[in-house]
């Protein structure tokens, strides 16, 4: 067979003699592109036999690093299991390991105790030994499920725990950091030298005041109380006439057992006075022996001449609150207190009751603020202390 190359050459030269000739050169064209189309079916036939043997040969090749590959992990393991069988067997050596699950000891009680004969030599004995075993297996076994089922719920609530935690420490870190910035914001206002001195005189006062004192500010506080005419708080000393008593009635028995009376209730020496717009005051007295709180009222001071007004002030503030007319004590234990004081049970016999506490008035209402009285009743439902204040504000401010 003819070298392709230089059958095309003689082709290529024959083709140009022609068409320098000037004769027609269609029929050597189409047999040149006959002769090309043969050349590259040869050329392509000479590629893929110079291809199969290397691919061949690179398939083997990845055969053989795979098996070496494999060969290393193989020798990797052999030496790791190696060096753990030398390991168990040290430290075996020094450890003193039961013959199985169970000794030979505790098969023998077990066995005894399920009714099963004494075992005659060491064969029998080892039978029931590995009896007692398999029975210890089966238990262990069977319980392993549950075991297994009560740790996967443990740790979906431990979980869940995690989780709550990591968002209630979120949702904290957000309100603590909210908080800061409000705070960095907010500069405190400046006690008033009129409200450090009631505080300072507020430690002096008897629980129940305090207690009352304390309602009374923060109300004020809510309802503004630096406006023009609005109801103002104040501690002062206990009226002269509800402290000291006259000694010229005690020379008769009537006027010692009055004079015994208006010990038994008298007030302390700290009032706190609840002062209106009008110039109209309430004067909370603390009486302790009865451990009554003691309602005064104080006229204004253009209301002093008229002996009315008084009257009038103390039958208005007894519709304040229906079936609260303070005509009697708050209840019976203020009795059983007064006069299981000591040396009251003679001085107070025969006494009507809270005559002897005049001019102050015993309330319902009163206790309940000082947080020592009975719950409030009658038609008018009370909610809060804020709610009885309020009333009381508003009716000064009339």
């Amino acid at each position: 067979m003819a070298d392709p190359t230089s059958a095309f050459r003689a082709h290529l030269a024959k083709m140009m003699a022609t068409k320098a000739a000037g004769a027609d050169t269609s029929a050597l064209a189409a047999m040149g592109a006959a002769l090309i189309i043969g050349m590259r079916s040869d050329e392509t036939e000479a590629l893929l036999a110079a291809a199969t043997p290397a691919a061949g040969a690179s398939h083997a090749k990845r055969r053989v690093e795979v098996a070496e590959e494999e060969m290393l992990a193989l020798q990797y393991q052999r030496s790791r299991a190696a060096h753990g069988i030398s390991e168990s067997r040290r430290a075996a050596g020094t450890l003193r390991l039961p013959e199985g699950l169970v000794s030979a000891e505790a098969a023998a009680v077990k066995s005894a105790a399920a009714g099963a004969p004494a075992a005659r030599d060491a064969h029998q004995a080892m039978l029931q030994r590995l009896a007692v075993e398999h029975g210890e297996r089966l238990r262990l076994g069977s319980s392993l499920e549950g075991v297994k089922v009560e740790k996967r719920r443990r740790v979906v609530t431990a979980a869940a725990q995690r989780s709550l935690a990591t968002a209630t420490r979120k949702e904290l870190e957000g309100i603590l950091f909210s908080a800061d910035a409000l705070n960095k914001e907010l500069t405190p206002p400046a006690p008033a030298p009129t409200a450090e001195a009631a505080s300072a005189q507020a430690s002096a006062l008897p629980e129940p005041l305090f207690c009352l004192w304390r309602a009374a500010s923060a109300l004020l506080s809510a309802r503004g109380d630096d406006k023009a005419g609005a109801p103002t708080l104040a501690i002062e000393e206990t009226a002269a006439a509800q402290l000291t008593r006259s000694d010229a009635a005690a020379a008769t028995p009537a006027g010692a057992a009055a004079a015994a009376a208006a010990e038994l209730f008298a007030a302390g020496p700290l009032s706190v006075v609840l002062r209106g717009r009008s110039g109209a005051a309430l004067a909370f007295s603390y009486h302790s022996r009865p451990h009554v709180v003691g309602v005064t009222i104080m006229p204004s001071s253009g209301n002093t001449k008229k002996g009315s007004a008084p009257a009038k002030m103390e039958e208005g503030l007894c519709l304040l609150f229906a079936g609260d007319d303070a005509r009697g004590l708050p209840d019976e234990r203020c009795l059983l207190r007064a006069y299981g004081a000591d040396g009251a049970g003679g001085a107070g016999e025969g006494l009507v009751g809270v005559e002897a506490m005049a001019p102050a008035l015993p309330f319902r209402w009163a206790q309940w603020m000082g947080g020592i009285g009975p719950p409030l009743g009658g038609g008018r439902e009370v909610h809060s202390m804020h709610s009885v204040l309020e009333a009381l504000c508003t009716w000064l401010e009339q």
